[in-house]
């Protein structure tokens, strides 16, 4: 059986990373759950809407700014996960979250091997 899982492109990394966004009306900051060069699923407090456009701000070195679009939105007890996919990107805003992807991959690799 086929889940939503097997469909995903891209391999994902668990991250704790602060994310702040607006939806041009208001600015929210929250944590990302998980994160892949084609998007990113964040822990809310509230509920934001499927189709939304939203502007992210990534804190790497500069900050990595970038649009994405709610894919899914659920509840998750108190909070709400949603996924969300980057716009297409210029080659800068690309190679910065590539760099951040495999600066995250190796520093879990690393920690996975202390234990």
């Amino acid at each position: 059986m086929t889940n939503y899982r097997d469909k995903r492109k891209y391999k994902r990394i668990e991250s704790a990373i602060e994310l702040t966004f607006s939806d041009g009306e208001r600015l929210y900051t929250d944590s990302i759950k998980n994160i892949s060069i084609g998007g990113v699923c964040v822990e809310c407090h509230k509920p934001i809407k499927r189709g939304q456009q939203l502007k992210l701000v990534i804190p790497t070195m500069p900050p990595l700014k970038i649009g994405a679009t709610v894919r899914w939105s659920r509840r998750n007890g108190l909070k709400h996960l949603v996924g969300m996919e980057f716009d297409p990107m210029l080659p800068e805003q690309h190679r910065t979250l590539s760099e951040l992807f495999r600066a995250s991959v190796w520093d879990t690799a690393i920690a996975r091997d202390k234990f």
